[in-house]
C-alpha cells in the first residue's frame, strides 16, 4: 500500500522466520523496518490518510487486527479476538471495514471503541474491501514528477523525485 503524500510504500513480510512490516520510498531506496516484535503473518495493509497516515495490519493467526502511526511509532491493538481468517482491511472516516473467508463483511471504530458489525454474509465473490469515495484519498498532493527531466520513469520521494532511467 503507498501513500503520495508521503511518498512512502508499505508491505508485509509473511515470511514465517522472520514476519515485518516495512516501508521505503517510491523508488524502493531508503527501506525501514517498522514491525518485527509479535507478529506471525501479518497482511492487508491500509492507510488512514486523513488520521495521520495510521497504517493498519491484521495478523490472522493472532486474531488481531493493528494499528500504528506512518513512522512505526505507536503501535495498538484495534481488535483483539473473534477474527476468522481476514483478507482483507480497508478503513473510512471513523470506521476500518474487513472481509473474511466465510465471506462476511463487517466494520468496527478504527480505535476499537464499541463492537462489530455485520454488513453482509454469504458473499460468494470476493477478495478485497475497497472504499471508493471522492473523499477517501488525498488529491491535493503535489506530483513532484509532474514537470521532471527523466527520460522514462519517475518515482515521488520524500525529498523530491527521482529517475528511473535505464
Amino acid at each position: 500500500v503507498l501513500t503520495f503524500s508521503c511518498r512512502l510504500l508499505y508491505w508485509c513480510d509473511e515470511s514465517p522466520d522472520n514476519p515485518s512490516i516495512h516501508s521505503s520510498w517510491l523508488d524502493g531506496s531508503v527501506i525501514t523496518t517498522l514491525v518485527t516484535d509479535n507478529l506471525i503473518s501479518p497482511s492487508a495493509l491500509t492507510i488512514d490518510f486523513y488520521h495521520m497516515n495510521t497504517v493498519y495490519w491484521v495478523d490472522s493467526s493472532r486474531q488481531v487486527i493493528e494499528s500504528m502511526y506512518s513512522d512505526g511509532t505507536g503501535r495498538r491493538t484495534i481488535i483483539s479476538s473473534g477474527l476468522d481468517h481476514v483478507h482483507s482491511l480497508d478503513v473510512f472516516e471513523n470506521d476500518i471495514y474487513w472481509v473474511d473467508r466465510s465471506g462476511s463483511l463487517y466494520k468496527q471504530d478504527k480505535l476499537g471503541y464499541g463492537g462489530r458489525s455485520l454488513i453482509q454474509a454469504g458473499l460468494t465473490a470476493y477478495s478485497d474491501v475497497i472504499i471508493i469515495q471522492q473523499y477517501k484519498y488525498q488529491t491535493a498532493a503535489s506530483n513532484p514528477c509532474k514537470d521532471n527531466p527523466c527520460s522514462h520513469l519517475c518515482y515521488a520521494t520524500p525529498r523530491g523525485f527521482s529517475c528511473g532511467c535505464p
